[in-house]
């Protein structure tokens, strides 16, 4: 595009065009300010380049091939757990996987790819898309990559928004330690909770607030409730986790005042958990919730990438979806879990790894380029 081009007139824009003051100019103005803060002086030139390279293809041998290409010989009954040490595949493996099957005619809301967090998805939402540029006849309105919070999320609101419920709305982790940091500012003026005294002078510390916030992410995540924590706190002789309860107790009050429901991830998944159970109830008196039962229905292909990476809850939500019938493929690699700390546990992928047949160790020699 030439400058000639930026001064013809634009017939889909009304108004006038801001001049350098902020006040009106003309559209000579405008480009000619555009040109001396870029520094061009004469003719601008933009060359637009559309041509799409699509990825070089990978070729994949054995029980890996037969997971990409969909080989309708697979057992459907029962999850397939890809193993291997960084560098292997695993991830590469799971794009190719999705990317066959769309391929092949699948529909976006036919396929789940199932990360542990939203950055990891990004990467493979990515991965595919870039795969897919090329193909000239595939068009979706909307993508088949979530983090397993993100899954959980869409359920959870669409389960609420049929049975007139709260709709959920889920916490930055930012936010939820600006509200326990709130809360234990009145401990400290108000004198209240169950701290030890030896604790008092580090309620107000934003260190203390965030490793107390960490604590109750990790009950969360294991399904304990203030009761619970209590109980652990007086049989373990830990008067922190037993004042942790109390304050978790509290913290549980104040949000149920606030007439919101606001979640955080931890908690995100449980009350999933307790909506999808719920619908397995209801399931067997044939009142089950249309939104759960067209995820079910529908699905045809769920993959798990990173699944050493999950928490228990994570885990046990993404189990009710891989039902008989529904081809699922789970890599990770136990040796690679490093986020014990944040909660994570491979149980989820050692189980689904159990099984000989279905489990498989990938190797450099399985992949060619």
């Amino acid at each position: 595009m030439t400058d000639d081009a930026a001064h013809a007139p634009r017939p889909d824009r009304g108004g006038p065009v801001s001049g350098p003051a902020g006040g009106p100019g003309t559209a000579q103005e405008t480009a000619a300010r555009l040109l001396r803060r870029i520094g061009g002086g004469g003719a601008v030139t933009v060359d637009l380049d559309t041509t799409v390279t699509a990825p070089e293809e990978r070729r994949w041998e054995g029980l890996p091939g037969a997971l990409v290409a969909g080989d309708p010989r697979l057992d459907r009954d029962a999850p397939y757990a890809v193993l291997g040490g960084p560098g292997t595949g695993k991830t590469s493996l799971i794009v190719d996987t999705a990317v066959s099957f769309l391929r092949a005619g699948g529909r976006a809301d036919e396929l789940m790819v199932v990360t542990p967090s939203k950055e990891s998805a990004a990467a493979v939402r990515t991965a595919v898309a870039d795969r897919l540029r090329a193909e000239e006849s595939y068009a979706t309105s909307g993508s088949p990559v979530r983090s397993v919070h993100s899954w959980a999320f869409t359920i959870l609101k669409a389960v609420e928004s049929e049975q007139d419920g709260p709709l959920p709305r889920l916490m930055s982790g930012a936010e939820h330690d600006a509200q326990i940091r709130e809360l234990l500012r009145g401990h400290v003026a108000d004198n209240r909770g169950d701290w030890p005294d030896e604790i008092r002078p580090a309620l107000p510390l934003t260190g203390f607030a965030r490793q107390l916030r960490d604590l109750l992410l990790r009950a969360a995540e294991r399904g304990l409730g203030p009761d619970d924590l209590e109980e652990l706190g007086r049989r373990h002789d830990r008067p922190m986790w037993t004042a942790a309860a109390s304050f978790l107790r509290e913290y549980r009050q104040v949000q149920e005042l606030s007439g919101t429901t606001n979640l955080n991830a931890s908690e995100l998944l449980h009350t999933a958990l307790a909506a999808l159970r719920a619908d397995d109830a209801r399931e067997r008196t044939d009142v089950s919730s249309p939104a759960v039962a067209r995820w079910r229905d529908s699905l045809r292909l769920v993959l798990v990438d990173d699944a050493h990476n999950l928490d228990p809850a994570a885990g046990e939500f993404i189990d009710l979806f891989l039902r008989p019938g529904v081809t699922a493929v789970v890599t990770g690699d136990p040796d690679q879990c490093v986020f014990h700390f944040r909660g994570a546990d491979e149980q989820f992928l050692t189980r689904h790894a159990a099984t000989g047949d279905h489990r498989v160790t990938l190797s450099l020699s399985l992949i060619h380029i």
